[in-house]
């Protein structure tokens, strides 16, 4: 009898105990602040159109020079960019 007393308080505490496996949890919510980027690193100095195919070789230099310095300008700000984002 005294088993009998015994299983029928503790298969429903075990029962009960089981089923709070179940229940559902709550997401963990994460807030990231956003970073602000400055506009003027946004846009990098546009490509120099490319001189007449009868340019002399001063053109045609000076064409060389400024589409290195607007590669240089884009990276400079990608690279400024990359600073103000990474952590």
């Amino acid at each position: 009898m005294r088993n009998l007393a015994r299983k029928l308080v503790l298969y429903p505490l075990l029962f009960v105990w089981l089923l709070t496996g179940c229940g559902q949890v709550s997401p963990t919510v994460i807030e990231v602040p956003r970073v602000a980027v400055p506009p003027e690193l946004l846009t990098c100095r546009a490509q120099p159109i490319p001189p007449d195919v009868d340019a002399d070789d001063v053109a045609i230099g000076d064409w060389i020079v400024d589409a290195m310095g607007a590669g240089q300008d884009c990276r400079d700000r990608l690279a400024n960019v990359a600073r103000v984002v990474a952590p």
